[in-house]
């Protein structure tokens, strides 16, 4: 058994290092601050601290259905992985 499988197994998560290559990061994080700004962003005092529906945004779902992540994620589920939803959480000190 992976040793991600066995993360999720026995705590509900897992972190996975080196997925994604830096080029990816940083796409994902210029998408990201861009949807600070759209529909989908939740605010609060000026703050954004949730993304929803993020499938719906075409970069985001184009690196969700990219072959890194789904192949950690078929290492956990050992079928045909594929993202049905996206929500993105701000867990910073501030937003908790």
């Amino acid at each position: 058994m992976s040793l991600i499988k066995s993360a999720v197994i026995e705590d509900g998560f897992a972190v996975a290092e080196n997925v994604l290559d830096t080029d990816n990061i940083e796409l994902l994080v210029q998408e990201v601050a861009r949807a600070n700004n759209s529909t989908f962003a939740k605010q609060r005092y000026n703050s954004t601290y949730a993304i929803r529906n993020a499938l719906l945004i075409s970069e985001i779902h184009s690196l969700a259905c990219s072959q890194p992540i789904i192949a950690l994620a078929n290492t956990v589920i050992h079928a045909s992985a594929r993202p049905v939803k996206t929500i993105l959480f701000d867990k910073t000190p501030s937003h908790r």
